[in-house]
């Protein structure tokens, strides 16, 4: 699939772009771009396949936003019987429901559609906050802007705030601005190994762990900083390293209490817990397998180690706990993430996620695409 790429269409009357699905979101981003468009939200990265990004299903942040399988209009898809299935908000709108959030479990996408917006300037405003200030103003921060993320940084009360907004592009603004220079490779490159350094120090001795996240949250986050660029580079970060991720959806309502549960699970089961807690909003959906269906719009948050090199840290404890720990909050678990859900602790948690195994039977009766992770949870 690598190869069927292709950009297939951009309506500039509609605001849609249709594409084949081994294109990547960044390569989408680019072509996009060249035609004064882009995506009305994305995700920390963008070398995914659109496909995969969909079915995963990858999300942005901003709580006007769904994941980024809201902004699908039509998908064509081949199943398990070798038909070509259309379908869409309008035709086969069950099947489109369910494909938007199927792991390819119902066949191959072949086409996707999706919606687009003109080419938007992202402002962003990162700057400290305190974990006692965030817990105070959390509702201000998640609706203070169109676009808002929360780093927390373990052991200590540190916490990072990024809020972004949009605006009219305009090139000459960004490059008058100054605010989007990029530091040199060379010196970046420099930092990083510095960091990954001292990160690789606290897999050996954990007790210097609470020092390495003030000293990282100082270094990295400590500063008010200012930065507007093309949407989907402000959208994208670098993730640094090598990680290990689990992530959860929970109810909005239960944002508060599920930091403070996860600042006690680290303290009562003294887990090296090296690197930032990250927590997004996303806005609710019908998508049958989102961790976002239902009433209420969701939290998400990732607990993230640091994978160092030719050792293994010690991080399944962690995310055990937080697993048990979200899921007694309403958590889903996000389904490109580790967890530990089988057939039983999903059909509890998703109202449709019968008849999406009937559908899946139908489109699949030979379970071509079954594998070992989806007979887990999709097998009685």
């Amino acid at each position: 699939m690598r190869n069927y790429n292709a950009i297939l269409n951009i309506d500039k009357k509609k605001n849609l772009v249709t594409c084949q699905a081994g294109c990547t979101l960044d390569k989408l981003n680019q072509r996009l771009k060249s035609e004064k468009f882009g995506l009305r939200v994305l995700g920390s990265i963008s070398h995914q396949t659109v496909a995969g990004a969909i079915c995963t299903p990858t999300h942005g942040t901003g709580i006007q936003y769904g994941i980024l399988a809201t902004e699908v209009v039509h998908i064509q898809f081949v199943n398990g019987n070798c038909d070509v299935i259309e379908c869409s908000e309008i035709e086969n709108q069950n099947i489109f429901k369910a494909c938007l959030c199927s792991f390819g479990s119902l066949g191959i996408i072949t086409e996707i559609t999706m919606r687009v917006e003109p080419l938007k300037t992202l402002v962003s405003l990162q700057f400290p906050l305190k974990l006692r200030q965030v817990e105070e103003n959390l509702t201000r921060i998640i609706y203070g802007a169109e676009h808002s993320r929360i780093w927390w940084f373990p052991h200590t009360d540190k916490c990072s705030i990024w809020q972004a907004n949009k605006l009219e592009f305009n090139a000459s603004d960004i490059e008058k601005s100054g605010l989007n220079s990029q530091i040199s490779c060379g010196k970046k490159k420099f930092s990083n190994f510095i960091l990954e350094s001292v990160l690789y120090l606290s897999t050996i001795v954990p007790s210097v762990t609470p020092y390495v996240n003030k000293v990282s949250h100082k270094v990295l986050f400590g500063k008010v900083v200012q930065s507007q660029d093309v949407s989907f580079k402000e959208f994208n970060i670098d993730c640094l390293f090598k990680q290990y991720v689990n992530e959860w959806a929970i109810p909005i309502e239960h944002a508060l209490e599920a930091l403070s549960l996860l600042q006690l699970l680290i303290t009562e089961h003294n887990i090296n817990a090296n690197w930032p807690v990250e927590v997004r909003f996303v806005r609710n959906d019908d998508i049958w397998l989102s961790p976002c269906y239902g009433e209420s719009d969701r939290c998400f948050i990732g607990i993230i180690m640091y994978r160092p090199y030719s050792r293994e840290p010690k991080y399944l404890l962690y995310f055990k706990k937080f697993d048990e720990m979200m899921s007694s909050l309403g958590g889903r678990p996000h389904w490109a993430k580790a967890h530990g859900w089988k057939y039983k602790e999903c059909k509890e948690s998703y109202p449709m996620w019968e008849e999406f195994c009937k559908l899946r039977s139908k489109m699949d009766p030979k379970n071509v695409f079954m594998n070992e992770y989806t007979r887990s949870i999709f097998n009685p």
